[in-house]
């Protein structure tokens, strides 16, 4: 973790000029909170900011006045009571965080940054909030106005999540980085939208008619569209390189009888049918309800669960676990908490990239035809995801140094055609397997016996 030098000077210059430009908009705000509910106009707020020295945090008053003998306990209610017209309107906007920059200029917090913890936040559940992982990290620089996890998380999530996206900021922290966060911020504030259920960035994306576009408001509806269409199609050229993973993975499931295996994005039933056909009492999970009703109809046998695998909670010792073509769906943040997760409960584990430094990685970037919702995980961002999960690779495998890449979206216009690609495969993915388009990785884990 490195901090930017400039970080210091760019928050005084853009607090002082917040105050100057936002000063008619604080007197309209003060007489608003005045004549809704009276005094005080400020709510102050006991936090701990860098290396946990506390600090009073300034906010605008969004709430009602607490009675007698209430200590206006801070707990997170959706659609709370207590909130006020104006406070209602100001969160919004996050007008109430406007005295914040006064924090900044007295340099006890920073425009961007990881947001201050209460201490009491969801007590008791977080009252050991300082021996979550990330907490060490966060705490050494000051607490931010805005952050990564502010955009990108949902309010009303723990702490946990919230520290892994503090995590990456802490990573890649930069100058550059900051400007686009606060830009961000700006652009959320415009449309109103820090008081949505979610996070606050949609995306914007296209159908695959030309003829109509459509918002998509939640990721999965997104990632739905897209795999009804092309999972396991037969006109998808990349097929050549899936189906080698596939015999590879078939290949290497051990025998299950009496065992338990889980499938991780289970998709049209591929890697299910194999672990059925192993032996194993499998539970697959899979996000899209049209896909989870054809594996009902086709596993009778097989507990389908219907749910988003990075909400997954799970019961039980599962000996083996799937999770072939899944972490290209999520973040790198993301991808850890499940492992995480999967490192308590399962024994083994069977995952597979999309890697970027593949001919197929840089073509669609360079192309851009890379889908809004599609990650790509460099190998060694695996390896290093896994051994922090506490997971131990046994097998590598590398597949498709080669892939049928094609000159227009859509699969349209195939530039090598998926025979010439399954001849150079044989041999090259031995060669180089740390550049083929997908890396496959088994391992087993030190935390689950």
């Amino acid at each position: 973790m490195r901090k930017p030098f400039l970080k210091r000077p760019l928050d005084i210059c853009l607090a002082l000029t917040g105050l100057v430009v936002w000063a008619p908009i604080w007197l309209v705000i003060v007489a608003a909170i005045w004549f809704e509910d009276g005094r005080p106009i400020l709510f102050r707020l006991r936090l701990p900011g860098r290396d946990d020295k506390e600090f009073w945090q300034l906010k605008f008053r969004s709430m009602r006045r607490p009675p007698p003998g209430d200590n206006h306990a801070m707990v997170f209610l959706e659609n709370d009571p207590r909130v006020t017209r104006v406070g209602r309107l100001l969160r919004r906007l996050a007008l109430d965080e406007l005295p914040q920059l006064i924090n900044i200029l007295r340099g006890e917090m920073s425009f961007v940054g990881p947001r201050p913890v209460h201490w009491d936040e969801g007590k008791p559940k977080y009252a050991t909030v300082a021996k979550i992982r990330g907490y060490e990290e966060r705490r050494r620089i000051r607490p931010g106005l805005t952050g990564i996890s502010q955009l990108y998380l949902d309010k009303y999530v723990g702490p946990e999540r919230k520290f892994r996206y503090d995590g990456v900021y802490l990573d890649r922290m930069s100058m550059l980085l900051d400007l686009k966060i606060i830009a961000l911020s700006v652009w959320v504030s415009l449309g109103g939208g820090w008081e949505r259920r979610g996070r606050r960035l949609g995306r914007r994306t296209r159908a695959q008619s030309p003829r109509r576009s459509f918002r998509v408001a939640e990721f999965a509806n997104d990632l739905n569209h897209y795999y009804l269409e092309w999972w396991e199609n037969p006109k998808d050229p990349r097929n050549v390189v899936f189906s080698r993973l596939n015999s590879l993975v078939r290949r290497r499931i051990p025998s299950g009888t009496g065992r338990r295996a889980l499938d991780l994005g289970a998709g049209r039933g591929k890697i299910t049918g194999y672990l059925v056909e192993k032996g194993y009492t499998v539970t697959a999970v899979e996000i899209n309800p049209e896909f989870s009703a054809r594996l009902r109809a086709r596993f009778p046998a097989v507990s389908v669960v219907e749910a988003d695998v990075r909400a997954l909670r799970l019961a039980g010792v599962y000996d083996v676990a799937t999770a072939i073509e899944l972490s290209q769906n999520m973040s790198l943040v993301e991808l850890g908490g499940l492992l995480e997760t999967l490192a308590a409960t399962v024994r083994y584990l069977c995952i597979n990239v999309s890697n970027p430094n593949s001919l197929h990685g840089r073509w669609v970037e360079w192309r851009r035809f890379r889908n809004s919702f599609v990650e790509m995980h460099t190998v060694e961002g695996l390896e290093r995801s896994l051994a922090a999960a506490g997971f131990v690779p046994v097998y590598r495998r590398g597949v498709g140094v080669v892939t049928p890449i094609t000159l227009l979206q859509g699969f349209r216009g195939v530039l090598i055609p998926p025979g010439v690609a399954g001849v150079f495969n044989r041999i090259l993915d031995r060669i180089a397997p740390r550049h083929c388009h997908l890396y496959y990785i088994e391992a087993r884990s030190t935390r689950c016996s």
